[in-house]
């Protein structure tokens, strides 16, 4: 059924559900723009610096194109017509340059709400469960989700969930490029040091939860839960449905 069907003869409701539903993607899609531009920092401000020879903090459309452009990021991530909008947004009052500083401290602290991630999770009324490395994490369960052992299926069952994994993967791949950049992710996430990371473990409820949370805050490709159980199947869990980070970001990236 449509939703002009559900609120039929209510067209303001109609059209106040499709701003919001516009608004979230707009949010989603910068999340995603910013998150792999922060990602990059380090050679934009390398770029940006390098362009602007008098240090005046300024620079040109162009100039300013080029150095994003530079940072090989795919087109369906970083458009020129984002390239246009970050442009428009930082740019200096009243002149064609943009105040590339504030570009820069803009994605210096940018966060997709790491600390909401945390704090759902440490105050959860679930019970706690301590991981043998000293890692507090809380039973939690999600309705409809199917997540198995997909090495036990027939070969090509299991080829199909694999393919499935894949989807969710590439997806992934496109807000954290790099291994390095996952494992910062979960870092923050739950708040462990990045040098830990591989050898902490996370419950398939955990798992899950994380997982929800990346694509709450960034777009995804049509994406289907059958795909999510694909993903989620494809990690190895122990006798006590644990994998470790480590054995994700291979999933991932391998």
């Amino acid at each position: 059924m449509k939703i002009e069907e559900i609120y039929k003869g209510d067209d303001n409701l109609i059209k106040k559900l499709e701003k919001d539903a516009q608004r979230t993607r707009n949010n989603r899609h910068w999340n995603q723009v910013n998150l792999v531009l922060k990602n990059k920092l380090g050679q934009i401000i390398s770029g940006l610096l390098a362009a602007d020879t008098e240090s005046l903090g300024y620079l040109s459309p162009e100039k300013f194109k080029e150095i994003i452009k530079r940072l090989s990021i795919s087109e369906n991530i970083v458009s020129e017509q984002d390239i246009k909008g970050l442009f428009e947004k930082y740019k200096h009052k009243d002149s064609m340059t943009i105040n590339y500083k504030a570009f820069v401290d803009s994605l210096k602290n940018f966060s997709f709400d790491y600390e909401s991630m945390y704090n759902e999770m440490s105050n959860s009324p679930l019970r706690f469960k301590e991981d043998r490395r000293g890692i507090t994490l809380p039973e939690e369960t999600k309705e409809g989700v199917n997540i198995i052992d997909c090495r036990t299926l027939p070969y090509d069952q299991m080829l199909n969930y694999w393919g499935r994994s894949r989807r969710v993967s590439d997806d992934i791949k496109r807000y954290f490029p790099t291994k390095n950049d996952l494992q910062d992710y979960f870092s923050k996430c739950l708040k462990i040091n990045k040098e830990n990371v591989d050898d902490s473990y996370v419950s398939q409820k955990q798992l899950q939860k994380i997982v929800n949370h990346i694509f709450k805050n960034f777009d995804h490709s049509g994406l289907s839960k059958e795909d999510f159980e694909g993903f989620l199947s494809s990690c190895l869990y122990n006798k006590q449905g644990y994998t470790n980070l480590q054995q994700v970001c291979r999933t991932v990236y391998e």
